[in-house]
């Protein structure tokens, strides 16, 4: 999570004063209503993505938005910026929806989303989304699968930092069994204890 004011507002950027430090990070169309909407402070829940060359912050207006981005990201073939524009071209409840259905049909109206990806979504995600909850009476997940997302979001980035690439860090913490008692430590032990023993 990251608060500041708001020094600078683009098309999909803002920049925050953090303790006298400039943070530019990309945000969902939710989040940069926030920015609009309040000039002198703003809080984000955000996500960090290490790479080689890169550190990048990604900001969401709740923390459903920033657990939906990280389920998207370990999908194959879905990066930062296209979970970002899924995001910002449909709200989180019309996306959980879609998928819970299986219409793949409205994803492709979506910005970089073919025909092949937007039924990969549903394959992919469909499971993992039957702990959310859809639905105007219904309108948020589960706080315990929500935590649970958050939790493995965090001891996956963990891992990306530790070296390991992005797939691979993914497919060792889905070997995990974690619940939603488990800790980012805990989950990151079990990752490297799973992968020790297939090694």
């Amino acid at each position: 999570m990251l608060q500041g004011a708001v020094i600078d507002r683009e098309d999909n950027q803002v920049t925050l004063m953090v303790a006298g430090v400039g943070h530019e990070v990309l945000c969902t169309l939710n989040a940069l209503s926030l920015a609009s909407a309040n000039k002198t402070d703003l809080c984000l829940w955000t996500h960090l993505v290490v790479r080689e060359d890169l550190l990048q912050l990604y900001g969401f207006g709740d923390k459903e938005e920033r657990a939906l981005f990280r389920e998207l990201i370990r999908i194959s073939g879905i990066g930062p910026k296209v979970a970002l524009g899924i995001l910002s071209g449909m709200d989180s409840q019309g996306l959980i929806r879609a998928i819970q259905k299986g219409d793949s049909t409205v994803l492709t109206r979506l910005p970089g989303i073919g025909k092949k990806t937007a039924e990969r979504l549903v394959v992919e995600m469909r499971g993992r989304l039957d702990d959310w909850q859809s639905g105007e009476a219904d309108s948020a997940p589960l706080a315990g699968h929500s935590r649970k997302i958050d939790v493995s979001g965090e001891a996956e980035q963990a891992l990306i930092s530790l070296g390991y690439k992005p797939l691979e860090a993914a497919r060792m913490i889905s070997s995990v069994n974690a619940t939603d008692e488990s800790s980012v430590e805990e989950i990151i032990r079990a990752a490297l204890q799973s992968r020790l023993k297939l090694s």
